[in-house]
C-alpha cells in the first residue's frame, strides 16, 4: 500500500508544504500514519499491539489539528490531513470500502472551502487530498476482498473526533475543538516568529539566534564568540525545558551543557593555534563530558517515561564530533543530530500521555533547534571542516571552502552587474516567451521583469551601503511588484488555459525573497523556485493539448531557466545571505575551477589502504552486530564481508594496471559473492523476524557495483545503499517488538553508516568512477600552476575529437536502437543525429577563432535541426504506443544549447536533458507491454548513456562555457 500511494501522498505533501513550516508536523505524523497502516496490512500473524501504532498516529494527527480554532489560516487544511488519515484506518478490520468512503463523504464537505478561496496554494491542496482519498480507493477496491483479520481479535473501529461542544467548520466538517490551550501552540509560534519570510510570502526581516558576523574571520576568537551565542541562546533554552521534566533528563542535560562548555574551550584554542599533529589530548575532556551524557541512558529504566529523552540526546550528542573531521563538517552534524530523531519522534508523540505534554513537546523543539544552529553554525563559519589558526587579515589563504572570504570577494563589484546579466538574458528571454502567448501570461511577465528590475536598484543600493538596522523601506519597491505577480494569478480563470502557468510564476516569485533571508539564501531560492514546479509540470504536459506546443514548452523552460540561474548567482556570489557593502578588491581573486574529468591528480597510492580502512572499521563492525543476532543475518554478513574482501583485491590490481578492455573477469569474483548474499534471501522464509535485514542487505549491496560504472560512481552508491533503505525502516520500526531491540537498532545504523563512509570514500578518492593505475607520486603545485596546468588542458584541441567520439560512439548506439523500433523514433532519431553533427561542425569553428560578438548565425545550423526533432512530435498519434519516446528526445534536445550559455554549462546539460526524464519513464514502464520490450528498454537506456556522456564532456574541457580559440599552434 506505501508504494502504491507514493506518488499521492508526494503530491500532497508539496502542496501541504506551500503553507510553511507548521504543516512539517501533521505532515510528518501523516507519513507515520500510513507507514504504520501498511505494516499493519502486511503483518503475520496481526495483533492490536501492532495497531496501537497507527492508533496513536491517528491520535496524535487529531490533537494537532484541534490545535487550531477556526479563525487559523490552517484550520481546514489540517482538518482534511486528519480526515485524509483517517482513511487509513480500514487496516482496523472493519468493511474496507466503508471506510474509505465515510472519510471520502467528510471531505467533500471541506475540500469546496478551500477551492472557494480561489488561491493556487489552497487549490492545489484540495486537489492532492481528494486525489489521495480516491487512490485509496481504488487501492481498496483493487487489492483487500475484505475485513483484515486479527490474531486477537480485531481492534476497537475508530470514529472521527466528535463532541456536543465541539466547533464544526462552516459545512458540517471535520469536528475540532473550539477553544484550544495558548500553551499547545506555543512552541509554532515562537517557531514562526524567527520565520524570515511568511507563509504568506511578504518580504521580512529577523535576527538569528546566531547573529552573523560581517567578517566571519576578522577580529578576536570571532567563530568562538559566536559559538558562545549558542550556549548562551539555544542551548540555554534546552537546560530550562530539561529542568522543568527533571529527573535523568534534567542530569543528562547537566552533562550536555559540559561537553558544549568544553568545546568552546576547545575552540578557544584552535582559533589562535595551528591545527598540531595530534589532537587527542585536546578532544579529551569534549570525550569524558559526551560519555557522562551517554552513561545517562544506561541509568535510565529502558520502560520509563523518560527513556526516549535520554536516548535522544544519547544518540545525537556525537554531533559535537563536528570538530574532528576532516570534511563534510556541516553534513556530519545533520547525520549525528538526526540519529536522534526516531526518539524525538517518540517523545513528541507520547506527550499527550504525560502530565505535562507542552513541557515534554517544549523539549523536544529545544533540542532539534539547538541542532539546527549547531548545523548553521557549523555551515557558516567552517563548512567542510574545523579552521584551525584562521588567519586575522588574509583569510582566503586558507581553505577556500571554508571561508566566506572568498564569496565576499567574488561578490565585489561584479554582484551588480551579474544580477543584470539575468535581467538581460534568461529574464528577457522569458518576457518574450510570454508575450508570445499573450492575455495575462504576458501581463504577469511585465509585472515579473518589473520586481527583477526594482531588485536590480535595491542591490544597486546594497552593494555601495552597510546593512541597516531596519531595511524593510528599500524592500517595498520590490514586494509592491511581486504583489502585482500574485494579484494576475488570484484574477485569472482557475479553470482557464492559463491558469497553471500564472499560478507557476505566482508561486516561485517569492524567490526573490532572498535578499532578506539570513541564511541559507541559495536554498531559499531552490525551495521558493520549486514550490512553482507542480503548475510547471502541468503547462508541460498540458501543452501538447494546445494550438501551439512548442510556445508553451519554450515558456516553461524560459521560467525554470531564468530561476535556475537566480540560484547559481546567489550562490555564486552571496552563498548565505546578501553581501551588503563587499571590500573592493584589486586584482583578480576568484576561484579557478577545479580540474575537472579523471581525479588522479588527488588520488595517491593509498586509495586501497583507505579502502582497508573501511573492512576494518564499519565492515567489521557490521559483522559483529550481525553475529549478535544470528541466524541467517550473520551467514549472510559473512558472504557480504567477502564481498568487500572480493572488491579490495580487485582494487590492488586496478592501482596498478591501465583499464584492460573487458573488466568482466577481474569482477566476477565480486559478482560470485554478491550472489551468495542475496542467495541467502531466496532460501530464507520471507516471513521470518529477519526476513527486512536480509533484503536490506541484499538490496544494497549492489553498491560494490560502483567499480564497473564508467560515471557518477558516488551517486551510484548512493543510489544503489539507497535501495535497501525501505527494509532498513522495517528493521528499525520492528526492534521494539524483538528480544532485543538494541542490538536490532544498531546492526541498521551500522550498515547505514557503513554505506555512508563507502560513498565517502568513492567520493574522495575516484568521484565520477574508477581511477585505473594513478600516478605513483605527485609533486605538490602552487595553486596558480595547479590553475595554469588546468587552463592548458582544458583548452586542448582535443575537445572536438572528444566531442566526435560521442557522435561516434553513444550517439550512434541510439540512432541504432532507434531503428530497431522504427516509424518516427527513427525519423526523429535522425534529424537528432543532424544537431549533433551540426554543433560538431560548430565546435571545429569555435576552437580556431575568437568568439564573435554575435553568434546567432554560427549557431542557426544546430537550432534548424533542432527544431525538426521537434516538429517530428507534432505528426506522432499523442495516443500511440511511441508518443513519449519522440516527447522525451523534444524535450532533451535543448541540452544541444549548452555551446550558448555564459555559465554553468554542465548544469545547464544536466537540466535540459532532464526535461526529458518524465518521457523516459513512461518508455520504461510502457516496454513490458510492448510486443518487443527490450528494444524500448535498450532505446531509453542509449538516450540516457548519450546524455551523461554529453554531460560527463561539458564537465572535462569546458565546465562554466565553451572554450572559444584554444587550439594549440
Amino acid at each position: 500500500m506505501e508504494l502504491s500511494l507514493a506518488r499521492p501522498v508526494m503530491a500532497l505533501a508539496t502542496s501541504a508544504e506551500a503553507f510553511g513550516p507548521r504543516m512539517n508536523a501533521p505532515l510528518e505524523t501523516f507519513r507515520s500514519a500510513l507507514k504504520a497502516a501498511a505494516e499493519i496490512e502486511s503483518a503475520s500473524p496481526r495483533t492490536r499491539v501492532l495497531a496501537q501504532s497507527l492508533e496513536d498516529h491517528l491520535d496524535a494527527l487529531d490533537e494537532q489539528a484541534s490545535a487550531v480554532t477556526q479563525s487559523d489560516i490552517l484550520y481546514n487544511q489540517l482538518s482534511l490531513l486528519s480526515i485524509a488519515a483517517d482513511a487509513l484506518a480500514w487496516v482496523f478490520g472493519g468493511n474496507p470500502s466503508e471506510c474509505v468512503d465515510d472519510a471520502r463523504e467528510r471531505a467533500a464537505k471541506e475540500l469546496p472551502i478551500l477551492r472557494q478561496r480561489n488561491h493556487p496554494s489552497q487549490t492545489a491542496f484540495a486537489d492532492s487530498v481528494e486525489n489521495f482519498l480516491d487512490k485509496i480507493k481504488l487501492y481498496v477496491e483493487s487489492n483487500v476482498p475484505g475485513p483484515l483479520v486479527y490474531a486477537d481479535g480485531a481492534p476497537t473501529a475508530r470514529t472521527p473526533t466528535t463532541s456536543p461542544t465541539a466547533a464544526t467548520g462552516p459545512t458540517g466538517g471535520h469536528v475540532r475543538s473550539a477553544t484550544p490551550s495558548q500553551s499547545s501552540t506555543a512552541p509554532i509560534d515562537a517557531a514562526l516568529a524567527n520565520a524570515t519570510i511568511t507563509s504568506t510570502r511578504t518580504i521580512e526581516t529577523s535576527s538569528s539566534p546566531v547573529s552573523a558576523n560581517e567578517d566571519s574571520y576578522g577580529g578576536e576568537d570571532t567563530y568562538a564568540t559566536a559559538f558562545k551565542a549558542l550556549i548562551d541562546g539555544p542551548l540555554a533554552a534546552f537546560v530550562i525545558a530539561s529542568n522543568n521534566l527533571g529527573g535523568e533528563v534534567q542530569k543528562q542535560a547537566a552533562a550536555f551543557t559540559k561537553a558544549w562548555q568544553e568545546e568552546h574551550k576547545f575552540l578557544q584554542v584552535a582559533v589562535k593555534t595551528p591545527k598540531p599533529d595530534d589532537i587527542q589530548n585536546f578532544l579529551a575532556p569534549i570525550a569524558t563530558a559526551m560519555g557522562e551524557v551517554a552513561a545517562v541512558v544506561e541509568e535510565v529504566d529502558p520502560r520509563g517515561p523518560l527513556a526516549p529523552h535520554c536516548n535522544a540526546l544519547g544518540e545525537s550528542v556525537a554531533a559535537l564530533g563536528w570538530v574532528a573531521v576532516d570534511e563534510k563538517a556541516t553534513s556530519y552534524v545533520g547525520d549525528m543530530a538526526g540519529a536522534g530523531q526516531f526518539f524525538i519522534d517518540k517523545v513528541k508523540m507520547g506527550a499527550k500521555k504525560t502530565d505535562k505534554p507542552n513541557a515534554h513537546r517544549d523539549w523536544a523543539n529545544s533540542l532539534q533547534t539547538l541542532f539546527a544552529e549547531l548545523k548553521a553554525y557549523v555551515k557558516e563559519y567552517h563548512t567542510q571542516k574545523l579552521v584551525w589558526n584562521p588567519p586575522r587579515a588574509v583569510r582566503a589563504a586558507l581553505n577556500p571552502l571554508a571561508c566566506a572570504e572568498d564569496d565576499i570577494e567574488d561578490a565585489g563589484s561584479d554582484y551588480v552587474t551579474a544580477f543584470q546579466v539575468i535581467i538581460d538574458g534568461p529574464l528577457s528571454a522569458f518576457v518574450e516567451a510570454s508575450n508570445k502567448i499573450g492575455g495575462e501570461i504576458a501581463e504577469q511577465a511585465t509585472a515579473f521583469a518589473a520586481a527583477w528590475k526594482a531588485e536590480a536598484e535595491f542591490l544597486a543600493k546594497a552593494y555601495k551601503t552597510p546593512k541597516p538596522d531596519d531595511f524593510q523601506d528599500m524592500l517595498t519597491p520590490i514586494a509592491s511588484k511581486m504583489g502585482e505577480v500574485s494579484a494576475v494569478a488570484n484574477k485569472v480563470d482557475p479553470r482557464g488555459s492559463l491558469a497553471q502557468h500564472c499560478n507557476a510564476v505566482g508561486e516561485s516569485v517569492a524567490a526573490l525573497g532572498w535578499v532578506a533571508v539570513d541564511e541559507k539564501a541559495t536554498s531559499y531560492v531552490g525551495d521558493m523556485a520549486g514550490a512553482g514546479q507542480f503548475f510547471m509540470d502541468k503547462v508541460k504536459m498540458g501543452a501538447k493539448k494546445t494550438q501551439n506546443p512548442d510556445v508553451h514548452r519554450e515558456w516553461a523552460k524560459a521560467l525554470e531557466t531564468v530561476f535556475v540561474d537566480l540560484k547559481a548567482y546567489v550562490k555564486e556570489h552571496h552563498t548565505q545571505k546578501l553581501v551588503w557593502n563587499p571590500p573592493r578588491v584589486t586584482g583578480s581573486s576568484k576561484r579557478a575551477p577545479p580540474a575537472q574529468g579523471d581525479d588522479s591528480a588527488s588520488t595517491g597510492i593509498d586509495y586501497v589502504s583507505a579502502f582497508k580502512a573501511l573492512l576494518s572499521g564499519p565492515l567489521a563492525t557490521f559483522v559483529k552486530l550481525s553475529e549478535v543476532i544470528g541466524g541467517d543475518v550473520s551467514n549472510q554478513a559473512k558472504a557480504f564481508a567477502s564481498a568487500w574482501e572480493a572488491e579490495a583485491q580487485f582494487l590492488e590490481k586496478a592501482i596498478t594496471m591501465p583499464k584492460p578492455d573487458d573488466i568482466q573477469d577481474l569482477l566476477a569474483p565480486i559478482a560470485t559473492k554478491m550472489g551468495e548474499v542475496g542467495s541467502i534471501v531466496e532460501k530464507g522464509d520471507p516471513r521470518g523476524p529477519t526476513a527486512h535485514h536480509c533484503n536490506a542487505v541484499a538490496e544494497s549491496v549492489a553498491a560494490l557495483g560502483w567499480v564497473a560504472v564508467d560515471e557518477k560512481a558516488t551517486s551510484f552508491v548512493g543510489d544503489m545503499a539507497g535501495a535497501g533503505q525501505f527494509f532498513l525502516d522495517k528493521v528499525k520500526m520492528g526492534a521494539k517488538g524483538s528480544g532485543n531491540p538494541e542490538a536490532h537498532r544498531n546492526w541498521a545504523k551500522a550498515l547505514e553508516v557503513l554505506f555512508s563512509e563507502l560513498k565517502t570514500y568513492v567520493k574522495e578518492y575516484h568521484t565520477q568512477k574508477l581511477v585505473w593505475n594513478p600516478p605513483k607520486a605527485i609533486t605538490p603545485k602552487t595553486k596558480s600552476a595547479v590553475v595554469d596546468e588546468v587552463g592548458k588542458s582544458n583548452s586542448s584541441p582535443d575537445y572536438v575529437t572528444a566531442f566526435k567520439e560521442i557522435v561516434e560512439g553513444s550517439l550512434s548506439r541510439f540512432v541504432a536502437a532507434s531503428k530497431t523500433i522504427g516509424s518516427e523514433v527513427f525519423e526523429q532519431a535522425e534529424h537528432f543525429a543532424g544537431a549533433w553533427n551540426a554543433e560538431s561542425d560548430f565546435l571545429e569553428k569555435a576552437i580556431a577563432m575568437p568568439k564573435p560578438d554575435d553568434i546567432q548565425g554560427m549557431l542557426a545550423p544546430i537550432a534548424s535541426k533542432m527544431g525538426r526533432v521537434g516538429e517530428v512530435v507534432e505528426k506522432t498519434d499523442p495516443h500511440g504506443p511511441l508518443v513519449h519516446h519522440c516527447n522525451a528526445v523534444a524535450e532533451s534536445v535543448a541540452a544541444l544549447g549548452w555551446v550558448a550559455v555564459d555559465e554553468k554549462a554542465t548544469s545547464f546539460v544536466g537540466d535540459m536533458a532532464g526535461a526529458g526524464q518524465f518521457f523516459l519513464d513512461k518508455v520504461k514502464m510502457g516496454a513490458r507491454k510492448s510486443e518487443n520490450p527490450d528494444a524500448h528498454r535498450e532505446w531509453a537506456s542509449s538516450l540516457e548513456i548519450l546524455f551523461a556522456d554529453l554531460k560527463a564532456y561539458v564537465k572535462q574541457y569546458h565546465t562554466q562555457k565553451l572554450e572559444w580559440n584554444c587550439k594549440k599552434p
